[in-house]
């Protein structure tokens, strides 16, 4: 029984690492089925009456008073017609924070921009309750929502008037990375952020999938949004929560790679841990609330299918983490041969898929992003060790969503608030007791002479050390 567990534990682990390898290269492989939308002949109108006005609205709260004036001074250089455009700040800060954000807005009001800030005194719902507040107070005929952090290119504007002309209900525009803090990790996660979201709107969108709106940088006709209600309190992850939503309508959310949006990555392990733990609950919270939405959707059954798997995407993560603690506690149980040469054709077909991942990142990379192909594997690297880092941390929150809707988290600190130190705490309690569990499967391992398996742990340790050491010199870097 226990050589059969621990075959199993391994095998359960591997199989999961290839499906989300697998799902991301053949999301890769749609980006030259993407076709670019062509330009219509007239840019102001939208479904036959002219694009009167249009307003950019940006939720905020305990962020870097400098963030949001980038944003601004960026938006104010975007090319449309300066009198047609309103920005809305809607801003849950509290009061001893309102004069250096209203200086900031008095700033471009003074140049002949129209600039307003929203306080909310009770911000209730967060940041749904912010968004929707801006929708009931726009006066545009399509919103461009942005995080504080996000930074439109000059034509983001015209291009969403022209393609929503066009019949696109919303536009999402293609996501580039920048960073506050120069920190290995920060370069990593910004190439990484660019390769996965083009992944999954590019590519699905050459395979003709239902696209999902993200949180930021996604222009929707303002009739759209309260046609479908506003969005839902309650919800961790609006942005997919609102994709499935939209579905029920089979709305034609339309993705344009040809202009973008620059968006502020993290720059350290602790900042990227709480955004991923809170887009990991979101997910799958979405996906056990819409479920019905879905199936009863006006979108093709295989686009139904498609989406669900889309937000369980990174569930199979549940098992590589259980693998990386209970596989190497599993060994002194066992008496045999080394487990993984009973599975070894799993575990080739890992290192198969897991090359081809790492040739595709590289190239398609270097094409888009113009960095070398060994730079860019050498950024794989870093980006997979924190990713791989947070596995028992995503685990337990989509475990947890599963079967709770509340979820309190802290809001991912960007700029300069994103200073954490270069020290380890409590919060790292996992990753220090993953790197004790696999150190004693490895030792172990030498013991039994056990060499398929002690190569797995070797790759399997390397993610957890390499990132204490981003914790320790990159935490150093932010300071």
């Amino acid at each position: 029984m226990g050589i059969v567990l621990i075959e199993l534990v391994a095998a359960i682990s591997l199989i999961a690492s290839v499906f989300i390898q697998s799902l991301h290269i053949f999301y890769v492989s749609g980006y030259g089925l993407y076709r670019p939308y062509g330009f219509s002949s007239n840019s102001s109108r939208i479904g036959g009456y002219d694009v009167e006005y249009v307003t950019i609205a940006i939720p905020i709260k305990n962020e870097d008073p400098e963030v949001l004036r980038g944003t601004l001074d960026v938006c104010t250089k975007i090319n449309w017609d300066a009198k047609r455009f309103e920005i809305i700040v809607v801003s849950d800060d509290p009061p001893d924070r309102r004069t250096k954000i209203q200086e900031i807005a008095d700033h471009y009001i003074s140049m002949g921009y129209s600039v307003r800030i929203i306080y909310r005194d009770n911000p209730q719902d967060g940041r749904v309750g912010a968004l929707n507040l801006a929708v009931r107070e726009a006066k545009g005929d399509i919103i461009l929502f942005l995080d504080v952090d996000t930074r439109p290119s000059s034509g983001v504007i015209r291009r969403a008037v022209e393609l929503i002309n066009m019949g696109c209900d919303a536009v999402v525009f293609r996501w580039r990375g920048y960073y506050y803090y120069e920190t290995r990790l920060a370069k990593a996660l910004s190439t990484a952020m660019e390769f996965i979201v083009s992944a999954l709107y590019r590519g699905r969108s050459g395979y003709g999938f239902h696209i999902v709106p993200l949180g930021s940088g996604t222009v929707y006709r303002k009739s759209l949004i309260e046609e479908i209600g506003l969005w839902d309190n309650n919800i961790v992850q609006d942005d997919y929560w609102m994709g499935i939503k939209l579905s029920r309508l089979g709305a034609n959310i339309c993705y344009c790679d040809d202009e973008h949006v620059d968006v502020m990555t993290t720059s350290t392990y602790r900042a990227f841990k709480i955004q991923q733990t809170r887009w990991s609950f979101g997910a799958i919270q979405a996906i056990r609330r819409g479920m019905g939405i879905i199936i009863r959707s006006k979108i093709h059954a295989i686009k139904k299918l498609e989406l669900v798997i889309y937000g369980l995407q990174y569930t199979p993560t549940i098992m590589i983490a259980i693998s990386s603690y209970l596989y190497p506690l599993l060994l002194p149980l066992h008496s045999g041969g080394d487990p993984l040469l009973s599975i070894i054709g799993i575990f080739i077909a890992w290192i198969i898929v897991s090359a081809t991942y790492i040739v595709v990142y590289a190239i398609i990379t270097s094409r888009r992003q113009g960095i070398s192909a060994l730079e860019a594997i050498k950024r794989l690297g870093t980006s997979s060790a924190a990713t791989a880092s947070l596995a028992l941390h995503i685990a337990i929150n989509q475990v947890r969503a599963l079967f709770r809707d509340r979820y309190s988290y802290m809001i991912t600190p960007k700029g300069s608030r994103e200073n954490s130190g270069a020290s380890l705490g409590l919060s790292e309690a996992p990753e220090i007791a993953a790197i004790i569990a696999i150190l004693i499967g490895i030792a172990i391992s030498i013991i039994k002479g056990y060499e398929l398996t002690l190569l797995w742990l070797m790759i399997l340790i390397a993610p957890y050390m390499y990132t204490i050491g981003i914790i320790l010199i990159d935490g150093k870097t932010s300071h």
